[in-house]
């Protein structure tokens, strides 16, 4: 399971650690800073609950595994859409960059949810052949 969540995890690492030495150098600031922490953390913990999700779901019935990612779809969803509006409503950020950032990552970590299951499917498909 942590094998798979490496490449994010790295990104999502640079990334905060970039914008902390963009702040550290006064490149960016702090309202600035936030806005990209949050745009990124959000997302993240997007795919970190699809991650859990599917690989919970992975091996059961076509009925709990379409239950887990459907509902979870739904459940994540509902989820980024408080967070955004929230963040938007509540917090002093950036709005602009917010919304780059978070769509931005939130696409990237969804392509990657679509790689992820491609290839999992792939596996599995190859290994019921052999078999």
């Amino acid at each position: 399971m942590i094998k798979k969540i490496k490449v994010p995890l790295l990104f999502f690492i640079v990334a905060i650690v970039l914008s902390q030495l963009l702040f550290h150098f006064n490149l960016i600031s702090f309202q600035i800073l936030v806005s990209l922490s949050l745009g990124i953390l959000i997302p993240f913990i997007n795919f970190l609950i699809f991650y859990t999700l599917f690989s919970q779901s992975f091996n059961k019935s076509n009925k709990i595994f379409l239950i887990f990612n459907l509902g979870g779809m739904v459940f994540r969803l509902i989820l980024m859409l408080a967070a955004l509006f929230i963040t938007l409503k509540y917090l002093n950020i950036d709005v602009y960059g917010f919304i780059f950032v978070f769509f931005l990552w939130y696409v990237l970590l969804l392509v990657y949810e679509i790689i992820l299951i491609k290839n999992k499917l792939e596996k599995q498909l190859k290994s019921t052949k052999n078999a």
